[in-house]
């Protein structure tokens, strides 16, 4: 029997049809499109290109479809080493081995001279594409670098790597002259002016604590320079994560709309036959205006994470962001108690606390060391004019030196200290326990997310993916023998659309799930040096 590539009606007028001369007129291009007006590829058999020249069945109306073509006949159209489309005459078949597992399944035997057709392979093939290389590290390393949060956390720890040395410094000596209003007569002569020079140097202990105080407050500035790069680092995967689907969902949903923009086509094609009915154009022309629509909030929501990007980077603004793509490798869920370890020992935010309790301690020990006396130590220099009495030393001037301690005699208020400190410390204390707890409620609450993030990128893509892979196939398979509804085509593809969407959604959100933990362990990408 010979192939039977084209459809028509049983002689005489159904019920509903219009007659003859009351039928609107099809647009020359639907005309194309029913009749198969396309290109034939060198090497395509005669049958198979043209017009569909062959008779219609018996009863007519059905799409008859009998010995399709092979996969051998099905590959002229295409580049030797790629599973993309060349040409005008697409086909949607192509050699197994040189597609990719996307396209895989779609080695369906289905004639695609039918510009839906044609566009379901290309929306396939389209999202079987890989993108370039993430550009995920050099961002974080401009972020590192320039962003204001970042630098500004910097300068504050670099200011207070400065106090240390200030606070375990001694007091400036104090130096000074004195004049006598009255001259003082004495044996050898009279004084004019007295020079002294002094220095205070507190108690043995007292500068070392104070600068351990100040050390602690600076390690603890230096560890918040980890938290606030933690925090950007974060938010930069996060809206890079978002951007990645955005991206995509747009070059899904272009696809998507050239689709349905052939959907409508064809029923319109049906519409004007006779085939079809009016509702099935319209709810294909709602599909393609959804598409539009939902085009529009994509290429807004881009726009919009370009622009958080490029202010976390402190760069303008409407500076592209090109090349965006997901880690080729899944994340990996670790041991709770290796996660524990690993962010008691990194987490910036413990670390600031474990070197204010450091600090602290400081302070209870400088508090109790201020029950013991400083000492000044002072050099007197006196001038001494000659005097009237004729003595040997005539003239002479005199000197001496001076220690003196200071007497901490006023119990109360160095009780008071020690308290104040001691009480310093065990909120220090208590902040640190809270601190921990949370944070390990946190890293608990955030690997089982990620646990639950990884079953559900699997059950996307070995299970409802698939499904809908199958019932997109199925319907296909329907509509080629006249057992499905042309508009359930449509919906067919619209529930694979939406999973696949659904599936890339949930990989992002794997991803940012990740980069979540990440930062509860205290996990930051170091700059790579050139």
């Amino acid at each position: 029997m010979q192939p039977v590539y084209g459809a028509s009606r049983a002689s005489g007028r159904r019920r509903g049809e219009l007659p003859r001369d009351r039928r609107r007129r099809r647009p020359p291009a639907l005309v194309a499109v029913r009749r198969g007006r396309h290109p034939r590829p060198a090497g395509e058999p005669a049958q198979y290109g043209g017009q569909l020249r062959h008779p219609p069945p018996a009863g007519g109306g059905a799409l008859a479809l009998e010995n399709p073509p092979t996969l051998e006949s099905s590959t002229a159209d295409y580049s030797p080493n790629r599973c993309t489309p060349r040409g005008a005459g697409v086909r949607l078949f192509r050699t197994l081995q040189d597609c990719t597992p996307a396209a895989r399944w779609l080695l369906i035997p289905l004639p695609t001279r039918s510009p839906s057709m044609r566009t379901i392979a290309l929306f396939i093939l389209l999202f079987a594409a890989t993108a370039g290389a993430a550009p995920l590290d050099e961002l974080i390393a401009i972020a590192l670098r320039d962003n204001p949060q970042i630098q500004a956390a910097r300068q504050a720890a670099s200011a207070a790597a400065a106090v240390p040395a200030q606070a375990s410094s001694f007091d400036d000596p104090q130096a000074g002259v004195a004049w006598y209003l009255s001259e003082v007569e004495t044996r050898v002569g009279p004084q004019e002016q007295r020079l002294f020079l002094s220095q205070k140097l507190p108690f043995w202990g007292k500068r070392g604590l104070r600068g351990a105080h100040a050390g602690g407050l600076a390690r603890a500035a230096g560890a918040t320079v980890r938290d606030v790069a933690l925090a950007v680092v974060t938010e930069v995967k996060e809206r890079y994560y978002d951007l990645v689907y955005v991206e995509e969902s747009i070059r899904i949903t272009e696809a998507d709309r050239a689709l349905v923009k052939d959907i409508v086509a064809a029923a319109l094609a049906h519409y004007g036959a006779g085939h079809g009915q009016q509702r099935d154009v319209l709810r294909a022309q709602v599909a393609l205006s959804r598409d539009t629509d939902r085009l529009l909030t994509l290429r807004a929501q881009r726009a919009t994470l370009t622009a958080i990007l490029n202010e976390l980077l402190a760069r303008d603004k409407q500076t592209p962001i090109d090349g965006v793509a997901l880690p080729a490798a899944l994340p990996v869920v670790e041991t709770m108690d290796g996660l524990r370890d690993e962010m008691v020992a990194t987490r910036p935010r413990l670390a600031a606390l474990t070197r204010r309790i450091e600090a602290a301690r400081a302070v209870v020990d400088l508090a109790r060391k201020q029950y013991y006396p400083d000492l000044t130590a002072r050099f007197d220099y006196t001038l001494t004019s000659e005097g009237p009495l004729p003595v040997a030393d005539n003239g002479t001037d005199s000197y001496w030196a001076t220690l003196s301690i200071n007497l901490p005699i006023w119990r109360k208020r160095l009780d008071a200290g020690v308290s104040e400190a001691r009480a310093r410390l065990a909120e220090a204390e208590a902040v640190y326990r809270d601190e921990l707890e949370r944070a390990e409620r946190e890293l608990a609450d955030l690997r089982f997310r990620l646990t639950t993030s990884l079953e559900q990128v699997a059950l996307f893509d070995t299970g409802l993916v698939p499904q809908a892979e199958q019932a997109l196939r199925a319907t296909m398979d329907g509509y080629r023998t006249g057992q499905a509804e042309f508009l359930n085509l449509l919906d067919a593809e619209r529930d694979w659309l939406d999973l696949k969407l659904a599936a890339f959604r949930a990989k992002a959100d794997l991803f940012q799930e990740q980069a979540r933990l990440d930062q509860a362990v205290g996990r930051l990408p170091e700059p790579k040096k050139d």
